[in-house]
């Protein structure tokens, strides 16, 4: 994969106080892009959901919280990974938690919130 390059707006420097801070603004923004691309983007970059490790109630079928910061409501989980079988269900969902049970005591798993 190439390597982006300094990006250059123009042969000659602009002639206005407007036009100097345009270059400048623009040469800010790529080189932040450049400085984005060439290191390349991961899955947090691009995404807006929560990935988290919990572990249910040591209880079947009571409730355990994931408090996930996406500042909305969420739309579901994705199991990832889990310790043992079972299901985790949802409870119940909100803006700031999405709280599920498990048929089966302890699970710990990872998922992501989406």
């Amino acid at each position: 994969m190439s390597q982006l390059t300094k990006f250059n707006v123009g042969e000659k420097q602009p002639d206005t106080p407007w036009g100097m801070s345009l270059e400048k603004e623009l040469d800010r923004y790529f080189t932040k892009l450049n400085q984005i691309i060439n290191k390349g983007l991961t899955f947090a970059d691009n995404f807006d959901g929560y990935i988290g490790e919990i572990t249910t109630d040591a209880t079947p079928g009571n409730s355990t919280a994931i408090t996930h910061g996406l500042k909305r409501t969420p739309t579901g989980i994705i199991v990832l990974e889990q310790n043992k079988a079972g299901s985790i269900y949802k409870v119940s969902k909100s803006a700031t938690q999405y709280v599920i049970a498990s048929d089966v005591a302890s699970m710990t798993a990872t998922v992501l919130v989406i």
